[in-house]
């Protein structure tokens, strides 16, 4: 079978039923080295092909909800002649209807699940906007040496990210940080769950 990678990255209790998924596509599914701006994409080219791309991760349960996601964009464009909003009621029809099945805790463990079901009253465009959860996954990343949530970062605290860049946590605004990058003076927002490197060096500033 043309899918068995991807079937590879998925919890080994949730392949069969996938598997059915798949074998109800016509699309081709790549994996690409890790990006920092999503975990996968859904695109359909001009003469019809359908790509999927998703990372490459250790993560088994962040990969099966970002598979689904994908394939649900898959079938509302499939289901759908009129033009829909990329993650509309349509989009999120369909990522319920195919991840009902998987939210057993035969596949996801108890904390996760627990979290999956909160998300899924109104699954948002990204598992990310869900603080509780995107913790709770990113316990199944492979880890970084050093690295921490920005959300643990005190106020007024140093950090690096990125490039090694030197930033300054200056606080809360509503749902994210804002942060002052010391080289350019520059203020940037960063999601709580950003994964940083505590910087000790005051001299820096």
């Amino acid at each position: 079978m043309k899918f068995n990678k991807i079937l590879d990255y998925i919890p080994n209790t949730s392949t069969n039923y996938v598997e059915k998924i798949l074998l109800n596509t016509e699309l081709e599914i790549k994996l690409v080295n890790k990006r920092k701006s999503k975990y996968g994409d859904f695109r359909k080219h001009r003469n019809g092909f359908c790509l999927i791309t998703l990372n490459k991760t250790q993560n088994h349960y962040r990969f099966l909800i970002t598979l689904i996601h994908e394939l649900s964009h898959y079938f509302v464009d499939k289901h759908y002649i009129k033009k829909v909003k990329p993650h509309g009621k349509e989009w999120k029809f369909e990522f319920k209807k195919l991840m009902l099945p998987l939210l057993t805790e035969k596949i996801f463990p108890k904390k996760i699940l627990i979290n999956l079901h909160k998300y899924f009253k109104n699954p948002k465009a990204s598992t990310d906007s869900d603080l509780e959860l995107a913790i709770e996954l990113s316990k199944y990343d492979s880890r970084e040496h050093n690295k921490k949530f920005l959300k643990d970062i005190f106020i007024n605290e140093f950090f690096k990210y990125g490039d090694n860049r030197v930033f300054k946590n200056l606080g809360k605004v509503r749902k994210r940080y804002i942060c002052l990058d010391i080289k350019s003076g520059n203020k940037y927002l960063f999601s709580p769950i950003t994964k940083v490197k505590k910087h000790y060096e005051k001299s820096c500033c």
